[in-house]
């Protein structure tokens, strides 16, 4: 019975064996390094594409979810700036108006 070392250098034999032109060998080199862990844990390995499709989809829709609640939040802080940003103009109008008023009155003192 061969060893899990000796396991794990037959799949790097064989994926290097196919070359890159192969149509296994890209697919076997994008799980290696997760088949040796299981191997080495003592987990049986198992490539299941489908599952692997599904987590794909699965952090590809959470990634487009989370860019939508981004730029929700991010749309949201940016109409909330043009408010204050408005208020500010306000209040240094009100202030500048004060201003001269109270020079008008200091004026006429």
């Amino acid at each position: 019975m061969p060893t899990k070392s000796q396991e794990i250098e037959v799949l790097r034999g064989a994926i290097a064996a196919l070359g890159d032109d192969s149509y296994l060998a890209p697919c076997l080199r994008s799980v290696i390094y997760e088949v040796e862990a299981m191997i080495a844990s003592d987990v049986f390995p198992v490539i299941n594409l489908e599952m692997a499709r599904q987590e794909v989809a699965a952090s590809l829709a959470y990634a487009k979810q989370t860019r939508q609640d981004a730029d929700k939040l991010m749309q949201d802080r940016m109409e909330k700036a043009a408010i204050l940003e408005a208020q500010a103009h306000r209040l240094m109008y009100e202030a500048r108006n004060r201003i001269e008023s109270a020079k008008r009155e200091l004026a006429h003192l």
